[in-house]
């Protein structure tokens, strides 16, 4: 694959198997499958060199094959299983191209909702501002700083840890600084970076980009 150094590649992991929602990338919404959704939104989004679909699904491939200015990359089998990360595979895909760009995105295929211009504008910002990693995220609903995680005993356990418990169960819920999370439609950073160790956040140097709730 002949990449240009000057655009970002965008891959999308598509597997056949889901243990939640078996079959659930080509899953109809609005007449046509969820990976379709993704495939549509990365080429309209008009700064990728490539779109690459990664999976194990023939129907996912054949549809990749069929789309212009798509790649049909059929996955590994030992890359298919329940417990492999998806960003292992993001990875993978991307140590095969052979010339790598500087930038590289994985967009999954169950955030059907995400903007043409949110990853354009997100990518944007990660180039102007300088970063070394940019998702897109969105606004929780409520407060994380108040979350709490419960084992199989009943313990409960502050998810931010007991400082940021405290710090927070005295004040009001206007005061508390809102909390965000990604929605996985884009999650862009440097090639270098993931090659060095599979994860789509960058170490330091990370930026978000907000996008609407229905997104």
């Amino acid at each position: 694959r002949l990449i240009s150094m000057g655009k970002p590649v965008c891959i999308i992991p598509a597997r056949a198997g889901s243990k939640r929602l078996p079959g659930k990338n080509m899953a109809v919404l609005g007449g046509k499958p969820l990976l379709a959704w993704a495939i549509d939104t990365a080429l309209r989004a008009g700064i990728f060199e490539e779109v690459v679909v990664s999976s194990d699904d023939p129907k996912a491939l054949l549809l990749a094959e069929g789309t212009d200015g798509v790649i049909a990359s059929e996955r590994p089998a030992e890359l298919c299983g329940d417990n492999v990360r998806a960003e292992v595979v993001f990875q993978y895909e991307v140590a095969q191209l052979t010339n790598k760009p500087d930038i590289v995105c994985m967009s999954m295929p169950t955030a059907p909702f995400t903007g043409a211009d949110s990853l354009m504008n997100a990518y944007n910002y990660m180039v102007e501002a300088r970063l070394n990693g940019v998702f897109l995220g969105v606004a929780t609903n409520h407060n994380s700083m108040r979350t709490v995680s419960v084992d199989v005993a009943g313990n409960v356990t502050p998810v931010h840890g007991l400082g940021g418990w405290r710090g927070s169960i005295n004040a009001q819920s206007q005061d508390l600084d809102p909390t965000y999370q990604p929605t996985y439609g884009g999650m862009f950073i440097k090639t270098d970076m993931l090659l060095e160790a599979p994860y789509y956040y960058a170490f330091h140097n990370q930026g978000m980009y907000e996008v609407p709730q229905w997104q």
